[in-house]
């Protein structure tokens, strides 16, 4: 997904801040969602875990999305 909006914004145009702002939440939310459909796939032995595994990954990439982009 990271991939596919980098490709869309370095087409080499200039993009508006509020289409890049879109992409931006297009792809994490595309993301997360990828996220939430595994966890509905989980084998029932382990079903447990899948609340404790959203938690994690949405803090991940809350804390990935401050580092990379401010430094972007």
């Amino acid at each position: 997904m990271s991939l596919a909006a980098w490709r869309v914004c370095a087409r080499g145009a200039a993009l508006s801040a509020g289409f890049l702002e879109a992409i931006d939440t297009a792809a994490v939310a595309l993301v997360l969602v990828g996220f939430a459909v595994q966890a509905f796939l989980v084998p029932p032995a382990y079903e447990g875990e899948v609340t404790r595994s959203l938690a994690l990954i949405l803090t991940q990439m809350a804390v990935v999305r401050a580092v990379l982009v401010p430094s972007t």
